[in-house]
């Protein structure tokens, strides 16, 4: 069980990263995460359905897959193709021990990575696609170079013309490939032929698988930049993982974001608000209501402990079995409410009497067990006596006058829980027989 939201705390942080990466004059657009099984946990709201990815893409079930969870895969950038659109997306996995999901961060291929690429390389960029021209820094006709691109083989690098603003232009392109290798795109670098020669031409055409390379490596360093984000967020997924295995006391580190810093302590204080449930629902799932000692099942299972200490040490342990007389005339007479005023002054009675170092839990309805450790048989008959004497002259609630039978056991060592517990009943049954308001265990009982 994870008592956080994931999806929730995710958009919270996909917010905050947008958030810093704008104030830091990035010009990411989407930061995505998702889990390991490829569900989309959030985006940076406000934008383009044509940036999101949806958990199918090739490059994301790649990260996930079986064969590749516990391979080291460095972040990778990809170029896709979408609605007519270029986008330049970073994708890495999120790490807590283990993988543990996805992000991706995409960046529309547009006008502001070409001059970018264009003041880099100096040189005119065309992005040609879908059979014309998608992109440019200079103006051009989208059909300036036909389909001669389009009928290229895979890797290999095309030179064409085009006539612009009565200039004649030489263009060497090179393929772009998408994640599965399909080419997808070509990105062109121009330049006068009235200034170059045959040999700047072959140079260039060399130099044209450099410029797709540095684009993306621009792209990764930022994407670089942006896994320091990151860390505080892997750092927190292993903090609900933590506290989902029930590790409520966890040291949370300092985080220099705000954010990130209110984020965390903001779980811790959840973290502690859960805590403080668990042990109240432990608590109750183990006491009586009405009586508020131990129930049967609690009661069962701390006397299965005693006796496995008591087989460990070899001393001795007894058990008493009290039952109050004739309880259904109580509640016959006087109602249940009555008969449940009875039963909590009958317990207050009896937790004066025991000693520090016995457990009294309810059995059922009007009955009662005590767990004598470290106790005999002649022990546990000078308690039970006591006990009943206190009761006898206790004056309860409108009943007034109210006595229990008891029923004794030592336990013998190795001995069944079944055998010593029949026993006890066996003799509480002698008690009521021969006329209750009395103890019987033992060898004299029979």
């Amino acid at each position: 069980m994870s008592p956080f939201n994931y999806k929730e705390l995710s958009f919270q942080l996909s917010r905050i990263l947008g958030k810093t990466l704008y104030a830091a004059s990035s010009s990411v657009k989407n930061v995505a995460f998702f889990d390991g099984n490829a569900n989309p946990l959030a985006d940076v709201p406000g934008i383009e359905d044509s940036f999101m990815d949806t958990g199918k893409e090739n490059y994301i079930q790649y990260m996930i897959s079986a064969d590749n969870k516990f391979s080291s895969i460095e972040p990778f950038g990809v170029i896709a193709l979408k609605e007519g659109r270029l986008f330049l997306k970073g994708v890495d996995r999120i790490y807590s021990g283990e993988p543990k999901g996805v992000t991706v961060v995409t960046e529309e291929l547009g006008d502001p990575i070409l001059e970018q690429i264009k003041n880099s390389v100096n040189k005119e960029i065309v992005i040609w696609a879908e059979d014309g021209v998608m992109l440019s820094t200079i103006p051009i006709d989208k059909n300036a170079f036909g389909n001669r691109l389009g009928t290229a083989e895979s890797g290999e690098i095309i030179f064409a013309t085009a006539t612009i603003n009565n200039r004649e232009m030489g263009f060497s392109f090179y393929p772009i490939e998408d994640f599965d290798g399909n080419i997808i795109a070509y990105i062109g670098t121009g330049f006068d032929m009235n200034t170059v020669n045959d040999i700047f031409i072959n140079n260039l055409i060399r130099f044209i698988p450099v410029i797709v390379i540095f684009s993306l490596v621009l792209f990764l360093i930022l994407y670089a930049v942006l896994r320091q984000l990151f860390k505080p967020l892997n750092e927190i997924i292993g903090i609900t993982e933590e506290i989902s295995k029930g590790n409520y006391k966890i040291a949370y580190p300092p985080n220099k974001i705000i954010e990130f810093s209110k984020i965390l302590e903001s779980i811790g204080k959840m973290s502690e608000a859960i805590e403080i449930r668990e042990k109240e629902l432990v608590l109750l799932s183990s006491i009586d209501k009405l009586t508020q000692i131990y129930n049967r099942q609690k009661t069962e299972e701390i006397l299965g402990l005693e006796i496995q200490k008591a087989n460990q040490t070899s001393h001795p342990l007894a058990i008493i079995m009290l039952d109050i007389d004739s309880f259904k005339a109580v509640n016959d007479t006087y109602g249940h409410k009555v008969g449940d005023m009875v039963l909590e002054e009958f317990v207050t009675v009896l937790k004066k009497k025991i000693r520090p170092t016995d457990f009294i839990g309810r059995w059922g309805g009007e009955e009662f067990l005590i767990i004598c450790p470290e106790t005999n048989l002649d022990g546990a008959k000078t308690l039970a006596n006591g006990l009943r004497k206190a009761l006898e002259a206790h004056s309860f609630p409108i009943v007034v006058r109210k006595t229990a039978s008891f029923g004794i056991a030592e336990y013998i060592p190795e001995e069944a829980v079944n055998a010593v517990m029949k026993r006890a009943d066996d003799a509480l049954y002698l008690a009521k027989k021969r006329g209750r308001n009395r103890v019987e265990g033992g060898p004299d009982s029979n």
